[in-house]
């Protein structure tokens, strides 16, 4: 909390601008990542339209559909989507469902 009220940002992509300029001499080192990837973030959509990301190229679905799906009650079942090693943070997998 401390490091980020140094910032003023409205988004998520903003946040995270302004943490990349925010240098790695003076991250603590609890905020310097691993060698390898150990998590995985699904780009299926966007937050906001400032920053155009990636989102969805190699397997789309609609923010309507993954409303429809939460608002049912079914949850991402990553266990069953992440199958591999991720080989960086924002990493594209096919979606599966559980309820």
């Amino acid at each position: 909390m401390e490091i980020m009220a140094r910032f003023h940002f409205q988004n998520p992509n903003q946040l995270e601008d302004r943490l990349n300029r925010f240098g790695v001499q003076d991250a603590p080192d609890w905020m310097l990542c691993p060698e390898k990837s150990c998590y995985v973030s699904l780009p299926i959509n966007r937050v906001n339209s400032e920053f155009l990301n990636r989102a969805g190229l190699e397997h789309p679905v609609s923010e309507q559909d993954l409303l429809e799906k939460f608002l049912s009650g079914q949850r991402l079942d990553i266990d069953r989507i992440v199958t591999s090693q991720p080989v960086g943070p924002h990493q594209e997998y096919p979606l599966a469902w559980t309820n």
